[in-house]
Order: C-alpha cells, then structure tokens, then sequence
C-alpha cells in the first residue's frame, strides 16, 4: 500500500507518456494490407514478365535447329523481354518504396 501512494505521489508513469507519443507517431502509418496490396500491385507487370519469358524458353527449346531464323527471332525476344523484366523489376521496387513510405 504504501508503494501504491508513493507511485501515485511521483505522477504519472513515464511510460504512459511515451506509449501516447507512439501511438500519436503510427497514427498515419499503413497497415500491413495496405502494404500488400501496394506490393503485389507493383510486381504485376513483373510477374506478367516472367511468364512470358518462361513461354519463349518453352518456344526455344521446342526448336530443333539453332541455326534457324525461328531460334534467332526467339532468342532476340527472350533478350529484350529479359530486359524489360530487369526495368519492371527495378521499377516494382521503387514503387513499393514510394507507396509504402508517402504520407496518406
């Protein structure tokens, strides 16, 4: 009892003003939802991409002469599709960032 009065003569605990302040500072923060939809939205074009890659080496491997002008014109698709998916990559990062750390 006599430690009760003591806590309670001393004031308040400095812990409730700091939890107060905290929750004053994550009052603005996205939720972790929030958060997943901004990622998964971002990596669409990324995961769009990536299928279409996997059909062109499935397109190149069913080609029986890599000599021909078929493997040529797959390869060259399968180079710059592999390059667009390095760009959508890039960019689904910097979005997320951007999304996930601008004021709402």
């Amino acid at each position: 009892a006599a430690s009760a009065a003591s806590a309670a003569a001393a004031g308040p605990s400095p812990f409730a003003a700091q939890a107060s302040t905290y929750l004053d500072s994550v009052r603005g923060d996205l939720c972790h939802i929030k958060k997943q939809e901004h990622f998964e939205d971002a990596r669409r074009p990324e995961q769009m991409l990536q299928r279409e890659l996997s059909n062109l080496y499935d397109q190149l491997r069913s080609v029986a002469d890599r000599h021909s002008e078929e493997y040529r014109v797959c390869r060259q698709q399968i180079e710059e599709t592999e390059a667009q998916l390095h760009a959508a990559r890039r960019n689904a990062a910097e979005d997320i960032y951007n999304r996930n750390n601008s004021a709402e």
